[in-house]
C-alpha cells in the first residue's frame, strides 16, 4: 500500500471526511499545530466550510506524507509548476 493511500485511509477513518473532500484537500487546509483541515464550501456537500479533527497518530502520518511530497516537489519542480493548481493538490 503506497504511503499516499495510507494517509487517506487514516484521515478518512478518523476524520470523517468524504472521499471526495479528502482528495480536493490543498496544503494550505492543513494545520498541523491544531490536528484539523478546514475543507473550504466548495468541497463539502453542505456548501458549508467546516473543520475536521484528526488525531496524532494520524499528524504523524500527514507530516512524513508533506516532507516525502517536499523532496518529490523539489526533484521534480520544473514539471510540477506547469501543471494546473488542481493537479497540485496535496496527494
Amino acid at each position: 500500500m503506497s504511503t499516499a493511500t495510507k494517509v487517506i485511509i487514516e484521515l478518512l477513518l478518523d476524520s470523517g471526511m468524504r472521499i471526495g473532500e479528502c482528495l480536493a484537500i490543498q496544503m494550505s487546509d492543513i494545520d498541523l499545530l491544531k490536528n484539523c483541515i478546514v475543507l473550504p464550501w466548495e468541497n463539502t456537500k453542505g456548501k458549508k466550510t467546516r473543520t475536521v479533527f484528526f488525531q496524532q497518530r494520524v499528524r504523524k502520518s500527514l507530516r512524513l506524507w508533506i516532507r516525502h511530497k517536499g523532496q518529490l516537489y523539489r526533484v521534480n519542480t520544473c514539471s510540477l509548476h506547469a501543471q494546473s493548481r488542481t493537479q497540485r493538490q496535496w496527494l
